[in-house]
């Protein structure tokens, strides 16, 4: 999952492409990342990517619930075209619709 085909928005593809290439060279002849094969920054964009999806998946229950709450509120309030029963006369039970 790659989002972001380049470094920069205003960088040309080829420019990032070489910058991640020179990058994987880099990490590649060093002894001290030898071994290693979490690095450069294609994989941290795709770790981070997984972990931004995955907090949203987690908050998005609780931020449906509250925006459901906050229409039912408003759904309760009076307004232009919501249907509110007729004002009944001073002591006059109303007995719905």
């Amino acid at each position: 999952m790659q989002y972001q085909t380049t470094l920069h928005p205003s960088m040309p593809a080829a420019a990032a492409q070489a910058a991640r290439s020179n990058e994987m060279q880099f990490f590649q002849s060093n002894p001290a990342y030898a071994g290693c094969s979490n690095i450069g920054t294609d994989f941290l964009s795709n770790k981070l990517s997984t972990q931004l999806i995955r907090s949203i998946q987690q908050q998005l229950p609780v931020i449906t619930s509250s925006i459901d709450n906050g229409c039912a509120f408003f759904n309760q309030l009076p307004g232009p075209g919501r249907r509110q029963p007729p004002p009944q006369p001073a002591g006059v039970a109303h007995r719905g619709d």
